[in-house]
C-alpha cells in the first residue's frame, strides 16, 4: 500500500473514530500519545477504524453490537464502557 493510501486510510479512520467515540475522547487519546505509544494511535486509526470499520458489509450499528459482544466476552470492561457510548452514537438505542 502506498504512503498516500495509508494516509488516506488513517484520515478516514480518525474521522470514523471521532464520529463514533466523539472528539473529546479521541483528542484525549491522541494528546496522551508519546514516543512509546504513539504508533498505537496510528495503528488504531489506520487499521481498526480505517480498514476495519471502513469495510463494506456491516452498518456501524451492527459493528457496535459485535464489538460489544466481543469486548464483553473478553472481560474488557473499560473498553465496553467506551464502546457503549459509541454504540449509542451509532443508533443502538433506537
Amino acid at each position: 500500500m502506498s504512503d498516500d493510501s495509508r494516509k488516506a486510510l488513517r484520515a478516514q479512520g480518525e474521522q470514523t473514530r471521532r464520529e463514533v467515540l466523539g472528539d473529546k475522547y479521541v483528542d484525549a487519546a491522541m494528546h496522551k500519545a508519546n514516543d512509546f505509544n504513539g504508533a498505537m494511535q496510528t495503528l488504531l486509526n489506520e487499521y481498526c477504524w480505517g480498514a476495519g470499520w471502513g469495510r463494506e458489509g456491516l452498518s456501524r450499528k451492527e459493528r457496535s453490537m459485535l464489538n460489544l459482544a466481543m469486548l464483553t466476552a473478553l472481560g474488557k470492561q473499560h473498553e465496553v464502557a467506551v464502546h457503549v457510548r459509541g454504540a449509542r452514537n451509532n443508533g443502538l438505542s433506537d
